[in-house]
């Protein structure tokens, strides 16, 4: 991948859209050893609950699917570059 490419494509994650001199370091890494390897973390809730007063086990929820499907940018992003947090959406044939 061309840098100049590399580099825009950096921007576009959290953190390095403002940190040319970490994109630089990325980019000599990569035309060093030809790859890269990428691993994003995000907690399951963007805004966890504080108190819990019951716990079920083993329970499956029919009807919805999971999947990073929320868009954030107050808790996981901005509101140039969003993040992604877990979240439900119904799903006729969906089980979780």
């Amino acid at each position: 991948m061309e840098h100049f490419a590399l580099d825009e494509t950096l921007k576009l994650l959290n953190g390095l859209h403002d940190d040319p001199s970490k994109r630089l370091e990325i980019g000599k890494y990569v035309q060093k050893h030809g790859k890269i390897a990428v691993f994003g973390y995000g907690s399951l809730l963007s805004n966890p609950i504080e108190y819990i007063n019951e716990t079920i086990f083993n329970c499956t929820l029919y009807g919805y699917t999971k999947g990073f499907i929320c868009e954030d940018f107050i808790y996981r992003g901005t509101t140039n570059f969003t993040g992604l947090t877990m979240g439900l959406q119904q799903d006729f044939y969906g089980i979780c």
